[in-house]
């Protein structure tokens, strides 16, 4: 079984029309998500360092990008929580679709080595 699930999630500097996010909007994000799942990681705000391309409806649309990376226990609870904070976001952000992924992951321990022992 995974140790728990890590989501990513790519956080826009720009609308969609362009228009610039305010960075209130990235330290409220951050803030909610420390506190529910107790801490996060993600890139420096001052510098995104991810450019990102989508096309949509015939347009292309350029991002600098923030990731936020959290690690979740893997239950229901926490996938509908952040299922519904996906959407919050893509208001907060103005956005068509805010890009959020999650995988499980495995903490490399002696306890993990020791549960592939037979």
């Amino acid at each position: 079984m995974a140790y728990k699930l890590r989501f990513q999630m790519l956080l826009p500097f720009f609308c969609n029309d362009g228009s610039p996010i305010e960075s209130e909007k990235f330290l409220q994000t951050i803030d909610e998500l420390a506190n529910k799942f107790g801490g996060l990681t993600h890139t420096p705000m001052d510098s995104p360092l991810l450019e990102g391309y989508f096309f949509y409806e015939g347009q292309v649309y350029q991002d600098l990008n923030i990731l936020i990376i959290v690690d979740v226990d893997d239950n229901i609870d926490n996938l509908e929580y952040l299922l519904g904070y996906k959407y919050i976001l893509e208001e907060r952000f103005e956005q068509i679709e805010v890009y959020m992924v999650f995988f499980p992951i495995y903490k490399l321990d002696e306890q993990y080595l020791a549960s592939l022992r037979f």
